[in-house]
């Protein structure tokens, strides 16, 4: 026997109590089936380094930043009136999220050139204050060159703020902001890397990809500050990615999101640079475009992003078209989509013909095989890597923003979506994936057992993260 016979008891009661206090939390959260399957496999195989990994990965929803973080209703004048509003706005307004608001102007920015134009112009034009919150800033010459704007912008007196995500942007040093904070701008880190252990979850990050100026103009999409989303010209390297610029009312939800952010991260309060003043009514404002902000992640109750594509899906009647980086559905929107293309529905799925990440195109092979058995459309984009995240349903609906169709941003990240009512920012919208789907082939790659064999491996897994 050991100095210590007791000891091996005492580790077993430990391990026994860590596990039935992670699984009691991981219930109280209402975590998928998939996902709670997968954590309670991790706990019975790798009892402490899976208990281990739930602390620093687990969780889903934080009281403590719902709290900080509200998400307020604006301007009830400009919100259209119940009885016009979409069956998705409805839904939405019930979630506790803001509604629809008329009277915009929406002009889509569908490739990274126009991005890098209009950035550097909306950059310039700014006279009194600029936030961007943005995954990934980068370090490469494309993030230099608008870092260097920005550092001109605050050292002419210019209110400058940028939030970035701590493990998007993990791999870009605060040095590289250092003339950028000399000359006035403020930097803050959105849940660093480095903190105290267990102080949050490392899982949920900032996804979200806003910019601000004067409180007037939003610029938003799935656009990171790097040379890949955003560049001067097109090279082989460029990324295929989808953003847009609005003005009018629904600026004043964009703020709310950005101001709550920027509180979070750094405990301060900003003003609100947002004019309502003229903001009456519609037949005031700006533009026809009918938009409606979608913010998702552990700041908002529920899963409001989740649910609205739910039942985008099962709703459709003519056509659902998704554009995705990654495409790692769960098995309740893998069957509404078999649903929609069994009732006809015009179900096309736009994705790279390979992607960034490998783990996440081995993860979507079965769900993509399963949706075109049923008869719908795999478009493998082939003139590189598609970054954009965006959804059509029938005519009536288009949504453009930060979400991938997987998990972690249905899920685990702080993500945005705008979502357009209005005819011709549908239409707009549909252009831009028949443009893409030109250059799109078909055929899906044979596999082999082994390959099947992997793919259901990734699949087993993939709730975890």
């Amino acid at each position: 026997m050991g100095i210590y016979p007791w000891l091996p008891h005492f580790l077993l009661l430990v391990e026994v109590v860590m596990i039935l206090a992670a699984i009691a939390h991981m219930l109280r959260h209402h975590r998928s089936p998939g996902s709670t399957i997968a954590w309670l496999l991790a706990f019975v195989l790798l009892p402490y380094v899976g208990v281990a990994l739930y602390l620093l990965l687990g969780d889903r929803k934080l009281r403590r930043d719902r709290r900080r973080k509200p998400v307020t209703k604006f301007h009830a004048s400009t919100e259209l009136p119940n009885e016009q509003a979409f069956y998705a706005d409805r839904m939405f307004q019930n979630y506790g999220l803001p509604g629809a608001t008329c009277g915009n102007k929406m002009e889509l920015v569908p490739d990274g050139v126009t991005a890098y134009q209009t950035l550097i112009r909306l950059i310039d034009d700014a006279s009194t204050s600029i936030i961007l919150t943005t995954f990934i800033f980068a370090r490469d010459e494309v993030a230099k060159t608008i870092l260097q704007k920005l550092t001109a912008r605050a050292a002419s007196g210019v209110d400058v703020r940028i939030l970035i995500d701590g493990l998007g942007s993990m791999k870009t040093p605060r040095r590289f902001f250092r003339a950028f904070e000399n000359a006035g701008g403020k930097l803050a880190v959105f849940k660093p890397v480095i903190q105290l252990p267990f102080s949050y979850p490392m899982n949920m990050r900032n996804h979200r990809k806003i910019a601000i100026f004067d409180g007037q103009k939003v610029f938003a999409g799935g656009m990171n500050i790097t040379c890949e989303d955003i560049h001067p010209r097109r090279t082989d390297l460029s990324w295929e990615d989808l953003g847009f610029v609005v003005e009018g009312p629904v600026v004043s939800q964009y703020d709310s999101v950005c101001r709550a952010d920027w509180k979070f991260a750094t405990g301060q309060d900003i003003d609100s640079k947002v004019s309502h003043q003229y903001w009456s009514s519609c037949d005031e404002l700006i533009g026809n475009a009918v938009v409606q902000v979608l913010p998702a992640g552990p700041d908002v109750s529920s899963d409001p992003m989740y649910s609205g594509s739910l039942a985008a899906i099962l709703r459709a009647r003519k056509r659902l078209w998704i554009a995705t980086p990654y495409f790692v559905p769960n098995d309740s929107l893998t069957e509404a989509l078999v649903i929609a293309c069994k009732s006809d529905v015009d179900v096309r799925i736009l994705v790279p013909q390979k992607s960034n990440h490998r783990i996440s195109d081995i993860a979507r092979s079965a769900f993509l095989r399963q949706i075109q058995k049923a008869g719908g459309q795999i478009m493998f984009f082939t003139k590189g890597m598609i970054h954009a995240k965006a959804m059509i349903v029938d005519d009536n609906i288009a949504a453009i923003g930060s979400a991938n169709f997987d998990m972690r941003s249905l899920f685990l990240n702080y993500e945005v979506m705008q979502l357009c009512y209005s005819a011709k920012e549908v239409q707009a919208t549909a252009d831009w994936f028949e443009q893409r789907m030109q250059h799109c082939v078909t055929d899906l790659p044979k596999t082999s057992a082994w390959g099947e064999l992997t793919e259901g491996l990734v699949r087993i897994v993939s709730p975890l993260f």
